[in-house]
């Protein structure tokens, strides 16, 4: 069995107790704490990978002509710079939170 939860499922205290529990497993978010922060900025070049994204849904019939950028519009009349994502990179280390007996990845 796998949990899957957002940062406000990640609660440390019961982190333990499902750890116990044959054959379960479970993928929580973690808010970026400047500890954890701190950890994963410490990180060597080569513990980062590139983020593998599932394919974007491919469209089966005709394709619909995309709609105006209304939002990056409004940026650029506001005098401010559109940001744009250009690649995210994950690495996984060993962390033992506080309320914690075990280390977790």
């Amino acid at each position: 069995m796998v949990l899957r939860g957002d940062t406000d499922f990640s609660q440390t205290q019961h982190l333990d107790r499902g750890h116990e529990l044959p054959g379960v497993n479970f993928i929580f978010g973690y808010d970026a704490m400047p500890n954890l922060k701190d950890l994963a900025e410490g990180l060597p070049a080569t513990a980062w990978r590139p983020l593998d994204r599932p394919t974007r849904y491919e469209v089966q019939t005709q394709p619909r002509k995309r709609p105006e950028k209304v939002k990056d519009r409004i940026v650029r009349e506001r005098k401010f710079d559109v940001l744009r994502l250009q690649s995210e990179e994950v690495a996984e280390f060993d962390y033992r939170p506080s309320a914690c007996a075990n280390t977790y990845r």
